[in-house]
Parts: structure tokens; C-alpha cells; sequence
């Protein structure tokens, strides 16, 4: 008996002290949470889409966060329906962020039109439309454009123009 309650009492003693270390530990990396966010946002990955199968598996994730933009200049529809009509040297060029576990972040739907030995990558009926941005949650549309400057830094052979106004 005396022998179990020894057991027992290092037993609690060993929990109460790794609890103080482990609220000890969340006390120091309190500060660290957020450049630690901004890390694993950097992880996340960046991939160009050229071809119209591979825009396919993205669309559903890429109209709910357009819906939830409320912004139709930025939705895959819109960007269906220009490309036909942008000529044959135009195609499509679609900068999707995904974080580390896969999950689609966010986008940047551009397209790559040839001309005079130069590709020129803008958006999509971009002289049309009222307003153009990130495809993402409005709390990711920062994190969204410096993954997509990153990824066209590390492009940059691939294009020579960016027109990101009207």
C-alpha cells in the first residue's frame, strides 16, 4: 500500500510538472505564433495551370471563393468565357495558392497572350471588368499576392509583361 501511494504521488508530481512546462512553453512561443503562421504560409505552394482539364479540378473551390468575394470578375465563369475570344496565342495562366495541407488558398486567374516574341500575362477580359483581385478569403488576399509575386519572381524567364490594371 505505502509503496502504491509513493507510485502515485510521482505519478501526480511528474503530470503537475509537465503541465508547468507546457504552459510555460505556450507562454515563450506566444509571441512566435504569428511570424510562425507567416512561415508556414511561405511552405504553402504556388503552381501555374495552363490547361483547361487542370482548371477543371479547381473550379468548385475556385467559384466558392469568388462567391464569397461577392465579385463575378474573378470567377471561373468569367474567366471561361474570355478565353475563346482572346485569340489563339492567349492561354490561360492561373497562379493557385495552396496552403501545406493541400487546401486551394487562393488564386490569381491570369492569362499568357504571345506577341512579338513577348508573353504578357493579364486578367481575363481585365479591360472589361470593374475590379480584379486575389481569388481568396479577404483575411488571406495579402498572403495570397505575395505568394503569387514569389512564384512570378521565380517565373520571371516565363513572362515579360504583367498588366495587372485596366
Amino acid at each position: 500500500k505505502a509503496f502504491e501511494d509513493k507510485a502515485l504521488s510521482a505519478q501526480e508530481r511528474a503530470l503537475a510538472r509537465e503541465k508547468q512546462l507546457f504552459e510555460r512553453l505556450l507562454a515563450e512561443l506566444g509571441p512566435a505564433i504569428e511570424p510562425l503562421q507567416r512561415v508556414a504560409s511561405a511552405l504553402a505552394t504556388v503552381d501555374v495551370l495552363t490547361d483547361a482539364s487542370a482548371l477543371a479540378e479547381v473550379e468548385p473551390e475556385w467559384r466558392a471563393l469568388a462567391e464569397s468575394r461577392g465579385n463575378a470578375f474573378v470567377s471561373p465563369e468569367w474567366f471561361r468565357a474570355w478565353l475563346p475570344h482572346l485569340g489563339p496565342r492567349t492561354q490561360p495562366w492561373v497562379l493557385v495558392w495552396r496552403g501545406d495541407d493541400g487546401a486551394l488558398r487562393g488564386l490569381i486567374p491570369l492569362v499568357a497572350s504571345i506577341g512579338r516574341r513577348r508573353r504578357r500575362l493579364s486578367f481575363a477580359g481585365g479591360r472589361f471588368g470593374d475590379y480584379f483581385h486575389p481569388v481568396s478569403a479577404v483575411a488571406d488576399e495579402d498572403a495570397c499576392a505575395r505568394a503569387a509575386a514569389q512564384a512570378l519572381r521565380e517565373r520571371h524567364r516565363d513572362w515579360a509583361i504583367l498588366t495587372l490594371d485596366k
